[in-house]
């Protein structure tokens, strides 16, 4: 009931352009930013003095970006770089963050923004996942997984909940994921499950990590956060059904409001010290859906357990590639 609300009546933007903080001083990488909700977030962030690492799997397009940013903002005291990442091929991943921790020292907030939507029928990743399973959910976990020791570090000295890490999920996961959110039985999804549903279990997979990833983080002074950025403008339709494409159309806000969501899930004061908060449309703190909250529960707490065995399992699947 909450997630419907906030699509049908989002809260006013809390954080935007115009009042985030000062960011001098942080690093803030955004995977998928070279398009969409993160290209917007990394010019805003740039704007505010940040050093921000943008992901894509085009160096020339990465550039490119880079370049129009710099440009956008030629006041800016921040800087903006890019970094290739592919997560359609874990084999791959590691090299990136490889790449990214020999340049840096430091990490303050990760935005896992990269995804996509509706692939052709049948693509699967370079591994043979389900593209959109692949992509949004074990490549995500992945490339979290091999920076968090950066993550880590910079939380030693940082103010407490300012070290974040921020899981952007969807509505879908509300609207389309099945009983719990995902089913430990039918990962390889042996059991037939169509589009919608599979790319609910992706993002609502993404819940699940948070919320483990709190449990093992926490004492750390490190801050999960996961979001449903709203119907905005961008590209991840690109590959949907026309007529829902054409049904978006007319429901969609402009790209910066999904940015003012992800901000305020990064940087707003009202985050901290709650336990994996579900931020909504463009900056409103929600339940989770009751079935999956179960799930992010251990069994000691009155949960399922779904999460911790949902993150071992992910832990085995990328075990070689880490």
């Amino acid at each position: 009931m909450g997630q419907t609300l906030s699509q049908a009546l989002p809260a006013s933007p809390k954080v935007t352009e115009k009042t985030v903080s000062n960011q001098s001083g942080k690093v803030v990488l955004i995977t998928g930013g070279t398009g969409g909700i993160g290209k917007c977030l990394a010019g805003i962030l740039y704007n505010a003095g940040a050093r921000v690492w943008i992901t894509g799997r085009s160096d020339a397009k990465g550039a490119a970006v880079v370049a129009e940013i710099r440009k956008q903002y030629p006041a800016s005291t921040g800087d903006i770089l890019f970094l290739r990442l592919d997560y359609n091929d874990l084999a791959t991943v590691k090299k990136s963050a490889q790449d990214f921790l020999a340049r840096e020292s430091r990490l303050n907030v990760l935005f896992n923004n990269a995804g996509i939507m509706f692939p052709p029928k049948g693509a699967v990743t370079a591994q043979g996942y389900d593209q959109q399973f692949g992509t949004n959910a074990l490549a995500t976990f992945l490339f979290t997984k091999l920076v968090t020791p950066l993550i880590q570090a910079t939380a030693k000295t940082a103010p407490s909940g300012e070290s974040r890490i921020v899981w952007v999920s969807s509505s879908m996961a509300d609207f389309q994921a099945p009983n719990g959110g995902v089913e430990l039985d039918n990962l390889d999804y042996k059991s037939p499950r169509n589009e919608w549903v599979r790319y609910g279990i992706s993002k609502a997979a993404l819940m699940l990590y948070a919320a483990e990833a709190h449990r093992r983080l926490a004492a750390d002074n490190i801050t999960n956060v996961v979001l449903d950025p709203g119907v905005v403008k961008s590209d991840l339709l690109r590959d949907a059904p026309g007529w829902f494409q054409r049904f978006a159309r007319m429901q969609r806000h402009d790209t910066i409001y999904g940015a003012y969501t992800e901000l305020f899930a990064g940087f707003s004061a009202d985050i901290k010290g709650k336990e994996y908060p579900y931020v909504t449309p463009w900056g409103r703190i929600v339940p989770l859906r009751k079935d999956i909250a179960v799930s992010a529960k251990p069994k000691s707490q009155g949960g399922t357990g779904v999460a911790t065995e949902f993150w071992d399992w992910t832990e085995r699947e990328v075990a070689k590639y880490a």
